[in-house]
């Protein structure tokens, strides 16, 4: 499978700014979906539909570990970046729906609370076949910001 690329939702950074989400303190959960985001419009996860569960892939997607959200450590100072363990979706009984993006969300305050933060396009649709897994991989942080 190729690898991805990550984009964050417009919408983010309001959030993050606003106090929706703490990135240091909230669950981040991420999801299958095979619809086609829209980076600008899309904000809470019910603004992108996810696969159906079954086979092993539980609604909602996986609770995601060891996620930290810290400045970079050495030079340059002012780089802030999200790291977080591997973690995957893997199929049991059949396989798990076909997919092409893996989507990333918080659950901040408010209602309603489930605040996109970005996806991770794998180019084209993948279908995990039973027995298999799709692992994702931190290998320098899911996405960083920096100052101006």
């Amino acid at each position: 499978m190729p690898s991805a690329t990550f984009l964050t939702f417009d919408k983010f950074p309001g959030h993050l700014g606003g106090g929706d989400i703490n990135l240091a303190a909230n669950v981040i959960k991420a999801y299958l979906t095979d619809a086609a985001p829209d980076m600008q419009g899309d904000q809470y996860k019910s603004d992108l539909a996810e696969i159906s569960a079954g086979n092993g892939y539980p609604a909602g997607g996986v609770a995601m570990t060891g996620v930290a959200w810290a400045q970079q450590a050495g030079s340059p100072q002012g780089i802030w970046v999200l790291t977080f363990d591997t973690f995957s979706f893997t199929a049991a009984g059949g396989d798990i729906a076909q997919a092409r993006y893996v989507a990333w969300y918080a659950l901040g305050s408010g209602s309603p609370n489930e605040f996109l933060i970005g996806v991770a396009d794998y180019g084209s649709e993948f279908t995990i076949t039973n027995g298999n897994n799709l692992q994702v991989t931190d290998a320098s942080g899911t996405f960083e910001i920096s100052k101006g």
